[in-house]
């Protein structure tokens, strides 16, 4: 009884794995598509993220049909939770695949790209790819020292959206409103696509080990450096940029854990309720770069390293 489960476990992760790659090939041709103003490359990618879907809604049956029928428990149970989770990232690399594909179907005859902006985009979308692969790869061989070497290429990542806004703001800019729009967008989307793929990688650190950057003690370090940082409570106008920035290294679950700490002592100006709107928000919505890195330099003025990693 139990080797059929374990088989069916093997074949549920095969099943994440194999979603990886499907996200990656599809942000592959969705950056050629937006590189090169490939509309028919484009429209592949938008009717192949129905399957993506599809695949996605197959495991995810595969995964509770667990739950329900084999009660697993430890480790394994570890295991089934970790890919619904890593299904769901999965599914959402093809989505933000999709809409990097969609904006290059829209300005098609012309290349939705500024020619300053090529360069930026074609290695965000060979780190993006590389992350996906490398996530699928985790997912298979369970394997936390890879995991772990995948913060490195995120952190590569957000440098490259950082340099995009300077590039928009800080230099001469004599583009369009609709082209500022789509390289707003599209820098949105490779970073949110390397942040599921990460994550993804983290819960097999997890799925492995059974720990995470999650204990209560790490959770407990960060607030009280949150606290540190601003002795007479965090204000509103602070808020939503410091989750933003605490998003950029942690989950929404870890990011919600220091927020009810911070909200059930009064550190913050709002209710639990305002705060998980806004947890959902950073998605899809983002503080204005430069309200961020006020939170940051205010952070590090009184001695939190946010430039390295989070206190553990």
């Amino acid at each position: 009884m139990r080797t059929a489960f374990h088989l069916q476990l093997e074949a549920l992760t095969a099943s994440v794995a194999d979603m990886c790659a499907r996200a990656a090939g599809a942000m592959q041709r969705a950056t050629h598509a937006v590189l090169h103003a490939d509309v028919s490359l484009a429209g592949c990618v938008l009717n192949d993220h129905d399957k993506i879907r599809r695949h996605g809604f197959c495991a995810q049956r595969k995964a509770l049909a667990l739950l329900a029928l084999q009660a697993p428990v430890a480790g394994d149970l570890r295991v089934v939770i970790g890919d619904l989770k890593n299904i769901a990232d999965a599914e959402r690399m093809g989505a933000l695949a999709s809409h990097v594909a969609d904006i290059a179907r829209r300005r098609y005859p012309a290349c939705a790209l500024p020619e300053e902006a090529i360069g930026h985009f074609a290695e965000m979308g060979r780190i993006a790819v590389d992350l996906s692969d490398v996530a699928g790869h985790v997912v298979r061989s369970r394997d936390p020292v890879a995991a772990a070497r995948m913060q490195r290429d995120d952190d590569l990542m957000d440098e490259l959206h950082r340099q995009l806004f300077s590039l928009m703001i800080d230099k001469p800019w004599n583009h369009s409103v609709a082209a500022t729009v789509d390289v707003t967008l599209l820098g949105r989307y490779y970073e949110r696509f390397a942040d599921h793929a990460v994550a993804i990688g983290r819960r097999v650190i997890f799925q492995a080990r059974g720990e995470s950057m999650s204990v209560s003690g790490a959770i407990a370090r960060i607030v009280a450096f949150l606290r540190a940082g601003y002795p007479a409570g965090i204000p509103a106008t602070d808020t939503f940029p410091l989750l933003a920035l605490l998003r950029r290294r942690l989950s929404d679950g870890e990011v919600m854990q220091i927020a009810a700490e911070l909200v059930e002592h009064g550190d913050v100006p709002v209710d639990a309720t305002t705060i998980r709107v806004m947890i959902s928000k950073l998605t899809d919505q983002m503080p204005a770069p430069e309200e961020v890195e006020r939170v940051k330099r205010h952070l590090e003025m009184r001695g939190w390293p946010v430039s390295d990693e989070f206190p553990a």
